[in-house]
């Protein structure tokens, strides 16, 4: 596992990775990166887990994407001042990271925390099955697998059962629905650690597809972890969540609002049908959507403007209630 995490190891990973970075062409709103920004965004240095800081187009600086290898450089250099994290999603590499972080940082004015899901070693297992709907429709069968083991292993002691917010799990393995152990992946184990951290000025989470769902397994990793206290936070206020705001785009998804005081806005689009799939639904896998979210007329699962039925981040963060910046750009 290690080696293929390695640099040598991402040398066998490239076939895999050459296809992703197309998926992202398609996917994203690569033209918001220029000729040289494309350059410097490589598979095969930022690898999963690694965190891309993207500012505006507009924004007085020279390195205007910095890379940042762990949680712990990311929040020395620039915790502090960090107002947005996004996530993507449908199997992206950096490229697809970073342009989702531009689209945030072009409508916000606010530098803006990527971090990338692609491409770990269990990305490659879903890759040889030939799976698509990888974070959402394959975990969900990984969760049945998990429970009909608990099942024949510990008969009597493996239903599921509802907590107050609705998260669906099993009792023997403890985790949310889907999510097996969420930080054994160096993308959810990043968020969990930056979260854990508190940037004091974290205003808002965006996630797209797999991404969303990555927020939502944190999030309620996070809540499970504190049990009782969850009570207390709530009641406290807490500093870093009592502001903070959580868009998911592509995948509609069980996110903790009671416990870290969220205000949430989910999007998805009519003609979404990656996103239908993965989103979380009551009862599991076939059942009716029941989260409340915004249908979008004509939009598809891609967030690319110049392919057509695309779903319009920044028509997203203005529903959302995100003031646009006077000095980016569109």
């Amino acid at each position: 596992m290690e080696l293929l995490e390695s640099p040598f190891g991402s040398l066998f990973k490239f076939p895999f990775e050459l296809r992703n970075r197309a998926v992202d062409l398609f996917f994203y709103d690569v033209g918001a990166l220029t000729s040289p920004e494309w350059e410097m965004l490589t598979p095969l240095v930022d690898l999963k887990g690694t965190i891309v800081v993207v500012s505006p187009r507009r924004a007085v600086r020279a390195d205007k994407i910095r890379h940042y290898k762990s949680a712990l450089r990311f929040m020395l250099e620039e915790g502090k001042n960090i107002q947005a994290i996004t996530v993507a999603g449908v199997g992206s590499s950096v490229l697809g990271t970073a342009a989702l972080a531009r689209n945030v940082a072009d409508y916000t004015g606010w530098d803006v925390a990527g971090i990338v899901t692609g491409y770990g070693m269990d990305d490659l297992v879903v890759e040889a099955l030939g799976g698509w709907f990888y974070y959402g429709g394959i975990d969900r069968f990984r969760y049945e697998v998990d429970l009909a083991i608990d099942r024949l292993l510990t008969p009597g002691a493996t239903a599921t059962r509802a907590d107050a917010g609705g998260s669906r799990r099993s009792i023997a393995s403890g985790y949310p629905l889907g999510s097996f152990d969420v930080l054994a992946n160096s993308d959810v184990r990043t968020l969990y650690d930056i979260l854990l951290a508190g940037p004091p000025q974290l205003r808002l989470l965006v996630g797209h597809s797999k991404g969303s769902l990555l927020i939502s397994f944190v999030l309620n990793h996070m809540k499970d972890e504190l049990g009782d206290r969850a009570v207390t936070l709530r009641e406290a206020h807490n500093p870093l969540f009592d502001h903070l705001r959580a868009v998911t785009l592509g995948a509609i998804v069980d996110i903790p609002t009671g416990t870290f005081n969220l205000e949430t806005h989910q999007f998805l689009g009519q003609l979404d049908l990656l996103g239908q799939i993965n989103s979380d639904r009551d009862p599991p896998l076939f059942g009716r959507i029941t989260i409340e979210h915004e249908m979008i007329p004509g939009v598809g699962h891609h967030l690319n403007p110049v392919i057509p039925y695309y779903l319009s981040v920044a028509g997203a963060l203005q529903t959302a209630g995100l003031p646009r910046a006077n000095n980016v750009a569109n």
